[in-house]
């Protein structure tokens, strides 16, 4: 299962983190939004993050591009790991995420007897 982290680098977004499990999701201003913000560029459904295979891509809802990525208005569009999406004066980091792994803890071999 893939995971998608946005990681907020301006904006209203802060250094804010949204983890990703479900899609598509929507990134946008109202309620209904997976992702909310409140950037007041941002309109209420914005565009969404679609997953195919391991393959994430961005989907442009507003009718007119004004989702960029790497700075290139986009409709559609694939998103490589560490791209960056600009919605309104947000900008994230879009880059697949892995929940931390918990390090066992083990016996030493050289254990004395």
């Amino acid at each position: 299962m893939v995971r998608v982290e946005l990681v907020g680098q301006n904006g209203n977004t802060g250094s804010r983190k949204f983890i990703v499990e479900k899609f598509p999701v929507t990134i946008g201003t109202s309620r209904e939004a997976g992702v909310q913000l409140t950037d007041p560029e941002v309109l209420p459904i914005h565009c969404q993050i679609e997953v195919d295979g391991s393959e994430i891509f961005v989907r442009d809802l507003a009718g007119r591009p004004v989702t960029f990525l790497d700075g290139q208005p986009v409709t559609f569009a694939r998103v490589t790991p560490g791209a960056k999406l600009r919605v309104g004066q947000s900008t994230f980091i879009v880059r697949p995420w892995e929940p931390p792994t918990s390090k066992s803890p083990h016996l030493s071999d050289s254990a004395t007897s």
